[in-house]
């Protein structure tokens, strides 16, 4: 296996191991204390869509549907350079996901006790969560040179974390009116 492609799997790896106790805890949260939860297909694609941009991504780490003449001595330190990148997006997610707290869910809602977050990524960026996902997938998709996560997160991913980002801020607006 390409020594990158490992050390790209060997950080996914950690990267789930990271997200499960947010994860777990969106979970119960999102059985007992919702207050809000507009009903809208936003809730449930846009994880599926990311979801199968992570399984086409350990598939690229295999070299299912990758560029193979991008993997080579030629492009070594191209790649290098997008893995530094992957790893820096990737682990600004898994930040941007701890500094919510317990206002973190993985569905669109208003949780008993929510509260506006405005610190950490948030005092600077307004969806950091989605951007440095995107941005995570957009390298992943240039690292292992794979058209699938490419494709779907520029022509899929992009446009209904999009549309996803727009549904909390109207959702937010209305419950936090000032």
């Amino acid at each position: 296996m390409d020594p990158i492609n490992l050390l790209f799997l060997v950080n996914l790896i950690v990267l789930f191991s990271a997200s499960f106790g947010s994860a777990k805890g969106s979970l119960k949260s999102g059985i007992s204390s919702v207050v809000q939860r507009p009903v809208t297909w936003l809730q449930k694609t846009p994880p599926n869509i990311l979801a199968l941009v992570t399984l086409l991504q350990i598939a690229g780490v295999f070299g299912f549907a990758v560029h193979a003449s991008f993997i080579s001595e030629e492009y070594l330190v191209p790649r290098v350079i997008l893995l530094l990148l992957y790893f820096l997006f990737s682990w600004l997610q898994v930040l941007a996901v701890k500094n919510l707290g317990t206002n973190y869910s993985q569905d669109i809602v208003i949780l008993k006790g929510h509260q506006l977050v405005k610190k950490g990524l948030y005092r600077f960026l307004n969806h950091p969560q989605y951007l440095f996902q995107l941005l995570a997938d957009l390298t992943a998709g240039l690292v292992l040179a794979s058209y699938p996560v490419l494709f779907i997160t520029l022509f899929i991913s992009l446009p209904v974390l999009v549309l996803r980002a727009k549904a909390e801020n109207r959702l937010l607006a209305g419950y936090f009116r000032n």
